[in-house]
């Protein structure tokens, strides 16, 4: 049965049905429908783990929104999409997943998209757009623009594309690739991997984190040790362009910093705070504590 016999105009809407002797691994089907007529397509579903349902709504329709679901043979649910309000091509987006695994996509405007729970994919394309992944696993992508993207729970991936991008992670395993463009980078707590890309970027580490600066003048932003999570890793120092800042609470008075180098490699050193090691730095050969720049910060 071809895709174009699948969905052979009916006079009336009706239902289509494609029952398959086998089913693979994953199918595909599209259809373009026109007018008002109800479409009720019945697959051979026996999961709800390897195979997606989906509607695209393309910018500048009108008329009703489309909304699909698959349906067990109880009559139960087993996955759906949600039900957006048709847009002009020159309005932003704003969409909302629910706690299954949602494919989001803005336009050419400044959208915000948020994916809730499950493990979402947000992708904001053009514009100035806003992505939170919620809880789950989730991707996202700002693409060109100047995006602002939260990974929230999760082990998360989180890519700004070009423009001046903020990229904050949430707990979890989290991955922060900034791209082109002077971006700011916001770790978390454990061993999350930061790459500021090109540009002048700044980088505030948590501690655990793994920072790779990338072309440009960039700061890595330092605050206080975890024994639990480990020291922050810098990579890519480079002492003419870099900038290496610690934050403290001033009421505490200032912090007891030092630096010590391996005695077998020269270029790798270790900034310690009172005795406990804060930050591991490659290529920090000639590194001082006058190279370290003081950023007060009351309740750091």
């Amino acid at each position: 049965m071809s895709v174009s016999d699948l969905f052979a105009p009916q006079p009336s809407g009706g239902t289509t049905t494609d029952e398959e002797a086998d089913d693979p691994p994953s199918d595909e089907a599209a259809a373009d429908l026109g007018g008002s007529a109800p479409l009720q397509l019945l697959l051979d579903y026996p999961d709800a783990q390897s195979d997606d349902v989906a509607t695209t709504v393309p910018q500048g329709e009108t008329g009703s929104s489309p909304a699909l679901g698959l349906f067990d043979g109880l009559g139960e649910r087993v996955h759906s999409s949600d039900t957006y309000p048709p847009q002009p091509a020159e309005a932003p987006q704003h969409l909302e997943g629910d706690l299954t695994e949602n494919r989001l996509r803005g336009g050419a405007m400044n959208d915000s998209i948020l994916g809730y729970g499950g493990a979402d994919h947000l992708a904001g394309h053009g514009g100035d757009d806003w992505l939170d992944g919620g809880s789950g696993d989730d991707s996202l992508i700002g693409g060109a623009g100047d995006d602002t993207l939260f990974g929230s729970g999760g082990d998360d991936t989180l890519i700004g594309g070009l423009g001046n991008d903020l990229l904050s992670a949430g707990g979890g395993v989290n991955t922060l690739m900034a791209g082109d463009g002077d971006d700011t980078l916001l770790g978390q707590s454990g061993p999350s991997f930061l790459n500021g890309g090109a540009g002048n970027d700044l980088l505030h580490a948590g501690a655990g984190n793994l920072l790779h600066g990338g072309a440009g003048n960039d700061q890595f932003r330092l605050s206080g040790p975890s024994a639990v999570a480990g020291p922050v890793q810098i990579l890519d120092y480079t002492a003419e362009e870099d900038e290496i800042q610690f934050t403290y609470d001033p009421a505490q008075g200032l912090p007891d910093l030092s630096i010590t180098f391996d005695p077998n490699a020269p270029d790798l050193a270790e900034i310690r705070l009172a005795g406990e090691v804060l930050a591991q730095i490659a290529n920090a050969r000639g590194l001082s504590l006058s190279d370290i720049t003081l950023i007060a910060q009351p309740g750091e």
